[in-house]
């Protein structure tokens, strides 16, 4: 079977696209197509990145009936960064008589020597392209030639008509509130609209109508934490740099969902599409940070993926962590309401390194778990590495 293989973040997908995809079918006499979003793009920043959920289920509707088009999970399901000679080493192995095909634009194709094992790319799949630019098809030969010289590889140009519309064209439509159905599948704008996706969300309102909202969903005490969780995130974000409203909003948000009963956190999660792992079922403490995250972002209109999964994983902790992520983190553990046995120690940490705070949070939680019988998350495991990682180069690196 001649299998194509189209990666990209489709953040969201939009009728380039298809089109693309529809032309590459009919030029390489594909037998199928398999979309497969990346979960952390490698090669971009992403801040306005949606849900690896949403982004799946856009696809998905973008695709509608067309059974020679089909989307592919593989690379959600990884963790950490997604990059396409794994991909393709995992889909040789699920798929061992398929011929590959990797489709990609003029850039993408310009730069795959750059890429993680380029030689493992060209030899497991031959790789398509097509121009974007006035003279990009002299451009794209050019590099064919040398792919074709360095590493043997199979290539094919194909001069498809370039549909300007592009993923980040979509997203300020719809944060200027314009009708996006020129750029997106009716279906894919519907459930953008729905889901308030890319909005511009409640993050600009004042600051004080966000408290308000937060305090009916919390006792007393609890808003108080959620205060002073705020406040330690603001002076954090001021000592290392990261963006200090978004850390002021971060951290009066991060335990909106704490007082709710665990029955309606589940039902915020189920009805937001999130599926749980086997560890998040059996540790309830962990999902209000989850229902928390869906919540602001759908119901409070809290669009900002920073703040969202700052929210998100101020709990456990998770791989490849953002500087408010580790902000958020850390001030939940040293707020100024906290006065457990070894705060102290983390406020001196977090003084000259969050990651050495994180390493002190993530072990405090761990031994708390394991005192109670329960499991560790693998977020948390990823969270610790990431942070033991960093310090020791920080250590290789000192003179």
């Amino acid at each position: 079977m001649k299998t194509g293989v189209y990666g990209g973040t489709f953040n969201p997908i939009h009728r380039g696209h298809i089109h693309l995809l529809e032309e590459f079918t009919k030029r390489l006499s594909l037998d199928r197509v398999l979309l497969i979003p990346t979960r952390v793009p490698p090669h971009k920043a992403a801040p306005d990145l949606a849900s690896g959920q949403d982004r799946l289920q856009m696809c998905r509707l973008a695709v509608g009936d067309r059974p020679h088009l089909q989307i592919s999970d593989i690379e959600m399901r990884r963790e950490g960064k997604s990059f396409t000679a794994e991909t393709l080493e995992e889909l040789h192995e699920l798929f061992p008589q398929d011929e590959f095909y990797l489709l990609m634009g003029e850039d993408m194709f310009l730069t795959v020597e750059h890429w993680y094992r380029p030689e493992t790319i060209f030899s497991l799949a031959a790789v398509c392209a097509t121009p974007r630019s006035l003279h990009g098809m002299g451009k794209l030969q050019m590099k064919k030639d040398e792919y074709q010289i360095r590493y043997g590889a199979r290539c094919f140009l194909e001069d498809i008509p370039y549909l300007p519309v592009s993923s980040t064209q979509v997203r300020e439509w719809v944060a200027l509130g314009k009708d996006i159905t020129s750029l997106v599948p009716e279906a894919v704008a519907g459930y953008i609209q729905e889901r308030g996706i890319y909005r511009k969300g409640r993050e600009t309102m004042d600051f004080s109508q966000l408290e308000a909202e937060v305090k009916t969903h919390l006792t007393e005490r609890r808003f108080y934490h959620s205060q002073c969780v705020a406040e330690e995130a603001v002076r954090l974000a001021e000592r290392y740099g990261a963006n200090v409203e978004k850390a002021r909003l971060a951290g009066i948000l991060h335990d909106i969902m704490k007082d709710t009963p665990p029955e309606e956190q589940l039902k915020i999660l189920t009805d937001s599409g999130i599926i749980l792992s086997d560890t998040q079922q059996r540790n309830r403490k962990l999902w209000h940070a989850l229902s928390g995250a869906a919540y602001i972002r759908n119901k409070l209109g809290i669009t900002d993926c920073e703040i969202v999964s700052a929210v998100e994983c101020h709990t456990s902790g998770k791989g490849n962590m953002t500087l408010l992520d580790k902000v958020l983190f850390v001030a939940d553990y040293i707020s100024a309401d906290r006065d457990y046995p070894g705060v102290e120690e983390m406020r001196r940490l977090a003084e000259s390194s969050l990651e050495e705070a994180m390493v002190e949070g993530i072990r405090f939680t761990v031994d708390e778990l394991m005192g109670q019988d329960l499991p560790v998350a693998a977020e948390s495991i990823d969270a610790y590495n990431d942070a033991i990682f960093t310090l020791q180069k920080e250590k290789e690196q000192q003179p």
